[in-house]
């Protein structure tokens, strides 16, 4: 077995879809190696997906914005092995305030509440807090309109830190920290390409955008849902360019990094949390309901000697098994809760074409928290994928042949009856583990609550 990687540096990027990381997987392939696979995200959106990332653990075990108590995830587990766990992220959604900081030594919340408004001091909660109930009132292109206006006058503040002053934290920090008698866990968390789509002045005159200011303003110009030709390819256009910066943002990051002996021996992942839907079945972005492959195909990419000979590509790989693979890589094992398992241990095996599950529920968000019993779960298994939802409160199935409709157009679930009860007993079996894990943590948190009442250290 090859020797456990010294640092384990993890990427991931949000919003970004698999068709749109070729630029991506070329050049870090071409400059560090490694190998570019098509993944599955098993959520929409960041809350539905991190769960897997950062536990292997579906969406619907926890149910809300915080990892339930009593599930270890992977900073903890890698934090066991002697890693030095560190962690710079860029999302509300992932702040210390939902209790993302679990098993990290140093977490570092990089948050612009409001884009149009100089920083007061406040506490990372209040940020925190603030910009959340903001980006989830009601009147979203209302808001988005109010905040256009703003622009007018005051200068650019894009709500979250971008990918270059990101950067700039992150080798503050290993310029003042890391020593190579020391096993770090770097997780950085990048927003460039989640919506608003602006990236830099010198990406923006080859598609026909003559500054940032109409960059930003073009992202509001009309109700996303309402959004279609020359506005939307345009909204493409500077979603394609944010995955450029963001890439070569990466990319200056590595080069940094390597000149500080950083990426010696170590294990490099970059992924994408979930994708975008420009429309192909009249939705826009990430919202809570898509769960078409726009929104779940993601890119990732595994770099580093210990995994220059494990044959990748043969693997259905989904984020559930991206905490398994690096606890595996380590030498380490993985806790039972874990549900995902090791891409090493499943290529070319049985395991490389298990089923893939994605999960949303309805949410309520301004009160920090989701319906789990209006839900919806997708299955991938072999060539047919199933979509069951409860949303709406009524059963609704959606049935498609991807070998056959790979752009899910064409609903068969009245000619294919027979394939769809098949795939309902998969999602019924998956549902009963969920609960299962669910019930068992609830257990954990009355003992612990328990021991509390009586004064037991936990």
């Amino acid at each position: 077995m090859s020797e456990a990687p010294r640092n384990i540096l993890l990427l991931t990027i949000d919003s970004l879809r698999y068709d749109y990381s070729s630029y991506l997987a070329s050049r870090i392939c071409s400059r560090f190696g490694g190998v570019s696979l098509c993944a599955y995200s098993n959520g929409p959106g960041t809350t539905q997906s991190f769960p897997s990332i950062m536990s292997s653990t579906s969406f619907l075990v926890h149910g809300g914005l915080r990892l339930r108590y009593g599930i270890p995830c992977l900073s903890e587990v890698l934090s066991k092995y002697g890693y030095y766990t560190v962690g710079f992220n860029t999302n509300p959604f992932l702040s210390k305030l939902f209790g993302w900081d679990r098993g990290f030594h140093e977490y570092h919340d990089l948050l612009y509440y409001h884009p149009f408004k100089e920083r007061k001091k406040e506490s990372v909660v209040e940020s925190t807090v603030g910009f959340v109930k903001s980006v989830l009132k009601r009147n979203r292109w209302l808001r988005n309109l109010m905040w256009s206006i703003k622009f007018g006058f005051r200068g650019l503040q894009l709500p979250y830190v971008e990918a270059r002053k990101l950067n700039s934290y992150v080798l503050k920090w290993v310029k003042e920290n890391y020593s190579s008698d020391r096993k770090v866990f770097l997780w950085i968390h990048y927003m460039d390409t989640h919506f608003p789509y602006v990236p830099p002045e010198e990406y923006l005159s080859d598609i026909g955008f003559s500054s940032r200011k109409e960059a930003y303003l073009t992202n509001y110009a009309e109700k996303l849902e309402k959004v279609s030709g020359e506005k939307l390819r345009s909204l493409m256009k500077l979603y394609s360019a944010c995955a450029r910066y963001v890439t070569d943002s990466i990319i200056e990051l590595l080069e940094k990094l390597e000149n500080t002996r950083f990426l010696e021996n170590s294990l490099l992942i970059i992924a994408s949390d979930h994708g975008e839907a420009f429309k192909e079945h009249g939705k826009y972005g990430h919202e809570y309901y898509i769960l078409y492959n726009e929104v779940l195909k993601v890119p990732l990419i595994l770099c580093g000697s210990i995994v220059e000979n494990i044959n990748l590509e043969t693997c259905v790989a989904q984020l559930l098994d991206l905490a398994p693979t690096i606890v595996d890589l380590v030498g380490g094992r993985s806790p039972p809760t874990f549900r995902g398992k090791s891409l090493r241990g499943s290529a070319g095996g049985k395991e490389a074409f298990r089923p893939v599950f994605a999960e949303t529920a309805f949410p309520d968000l301004e009160n920090f928290r989701y319906d789990v019993s209006r839900f919806a779960v997708s299955v991938i298994h072999g060539s047919w994928k199933l979509i069951y939802s409860r949303l709406r409160g009524v059963e609704e199935l959606e049935l498609y042949n991807l070998d056959k409709d790979p752009l899910e157009k064409c609903n068969v679930v009245e000619e294919h009856r027979d394939v769809a009860e098949e795939l309902l007993e998969l999602i019924h079996g998956h549902l009963k583990e969920v609960y299962s894990l669910r019930k068992f943590s609830e257990r954990l948190a009355a003992i612990k609550r328990a021991r509390r009442k009586l004064g037991v250290k936990n």
